[in-house]
Parts: structure tokens; C-alpha cells; sequence
């Protein structure tokens, strides 16, 4: 396949279109300068109900009654809480976010935890415990516990009973990744 490097101006009325000159082959065109690059589309949230070989299988709808399977083949991103793993690092019942591009081809699958607000109870390194709707929960910060008020950086030991907070729990919900507290709590 022949290929020609070429800089290109259209002219299109009334002014003219920049474009910018790239490798072009048969058939190729040409990125218009600011032109956004498609991203796909919005991810689909799931719900992780078994992994085997390369199928992943998700709990879909908003009630999580449908259930799709994934054949998982050729270069798909797979990470659970920010870092990359296999396939098989997937467990049942964790969240998970889809992504495809704009031909429906699967691009990515994020396994993340929920976010979720409450009243601290008690903060400490060894457990963090906060009052929900009709019982307080505790939770094991994570050595690496990212923790804000107002949204400085701050020990977890600052967070105070009767706080209210937002935590960010790592995909398989035993551990706390995120406490913010304050004005800053929302983001």
C-alpha cells in the first residue's frame, strides 16, 4: 500500500478550513485541526456475575435482572480501582463500566467502587466507621487512604466524629480509597 504525505488547505466559502497534513493512503483523510477525536460512546455500568476463559458475564437493567456475556479478545483495557489487571481479577458483584467505541467494539472495562456519604462515627488507621441509614458500618481504610478537608490534604486521625463525609470504597467495598470532608466533599 502506497502512501503519500501530503498538506492539504480547503478551501470552503466563505474562508478557509485549516487542516493539518499527516500520512494519508488510498481512501485515508485527513484530521481537521480542532477536530475532537471521537471518544465512544458513555460507558454502560454493570455488575460483575462471573468470569470464565475470556466470557464475562453482567447482571445488566436497572434492576440487574438481564444478563449479557462479553467475549473478551484483543487489546481491552481491564483495571479494578485504577490499576491494570487480567480478566480473571474481576469478582462477582463488583461494579463495572464498559466502554466501546463508536463501532461497538469493546475498548475498556473498569471495575470500581461506590462512592457513598455518611456521618463518621469514629476514623482511625485500623478502621473507619460511619453512620448510614439504619446502621453504622465500618470500613478498612487503605494504607494509601487519600484523605481531604476542605479539601487540603489531611491525616485520617483529623476526620472527627460527627463529620459528614464522601468515601470512594475500592471495588471490591472492604477498603476506603478516598474520605473527603468539608466544602470540598461533593467532588
Amino acid at each position: 500500500m502506497s502512501r503519500w504525505i501530503m498538506v492539504l488547505a480547503l478551501a470552503v466559502w466563505p474562508g478557509l478550513m485549516e487542516v493539518e497534513g499527516g500520512v494519508v493512503d488510498h481512501g485515508g483523510a485527513a484530521r481537521v485541526v480542532g477536530q475532537k477525536e471521537s471518544k465512544g460512546k458513555k460507558p454502560e455500568s454493570a455488575t460483575v456475575v462471573r468470569v470464565a476463559g475470556n466470557r464475562l458475564t453482567l447482571a445488566t437493567g436497572k434492576a440487574g435482572k438481564d444478563e449479557k456475556t462479553l467475549e473478551v479478545s484483543g487489546p481491552v483495557a481491564v483495571t479494578v480501582d485504577g490499576a491494570a489487571v487480567k480478566l480473571n481479577a474481576l469478582a462477582p458483584g463488583m461494579m463495572v463500566f464498559i466502554e466501546k467505541d463508536d463501532r461497538g467494539k469493546l475498548r475498556a472495562i473498569r471495575a470500581e467502587g461506590p462512592t457513598i456519604t455518611g456521618t463518621i462515627r469514629s476514623a482511625g488507621r485500623l478502621q473507619v466507621t460511619i453512620g448510614g441509614r439504619s446502621r453504622d458500618i465500618g470500613y478498612v481504610p487503605a494504607t494509601d487512604v487519600r484523605v481531604t478537608i476542605d479539601g487540603k490534604p489531611a491525616s485520617i486521625r483529623a476526620v472527627k466524629p460527627g463529620t459528614k463525609v464522601t468515601m470512594k470504597l475500592s471495588a471490591d467495598r472492604k477498603q476506603v480509597l478516598v474520605i473527603r470532608a468539608g466544602k470540598d466533599r461533593s467532588k
